[in-house]
């Protein structure tokens, strides 16, 4: 049964056209969908707004920092094993950073620049493989506008 409902935020980082930035879950006991590959992000913290969410986790996991251009889609998905719903909010991201350096940290225990080609053999989340996808299938790229944080 499912006890609450928590918010994520993922980041749609791409290199270059055609290319997105994976990253491969941990296998350590009680990571949340181990060895799933799956766009850079995390739950928001009480009180954290969006994009500084997105700007946090992305910065945690892979040492990256990014520039949101907009909303991609938003899916939801089910957590049993932690009595939780999501709905998560895929942002349009660039990089800002250069020349990119990817540190991972111990969530992750690779990344991959994946292709549409290359994502037909990955294991994705289940979640974000459609959105994923799309991302990648697009020949050109319009958003959602990002929501503005207040000053």
């Amino acid at each position: 049964m499912i006890d609450h409902v928590r918010v994520a935020v993922k980041a749609l980082i791409p290199r270059r056209e055609g290319e997105v930035l994976l990253v491969r879950r941990s296998p350590t006991q009680g990571s949340a969908n181990p060895l799933k590959y799956n766009p850079p992000g995390g739950a928001i913290q009480p009180g954290e707004m969006l994009l500084a969410a997105l700007k946090r986790e992305v910065l945690e996991e892979t040492a990256l920092e990014i520039a949101v251009d907009g909303i991609v889609g938003i899916r939801q998905w089910e957590a049993p094993r932690h009595n939780a719903a999501y709905v998560g909010i895929f942002f349009a991201c660039r990089l800002i950073s250069s020349p990119t350096v990817i540190c991972l940290n111990d969530e992750n225990c690779e990344y991959i620049w994946a292709d549409s080609t290359s994502i037909t053999n990955l294991p994705l989340m289940e979640a974000s493989a459609g959105i994923v996808r799309e991302f990648l299938s697009r020949s050109s790229y319009t958003w959602l506008p990002h929501i503005e944080s207040p000053p």
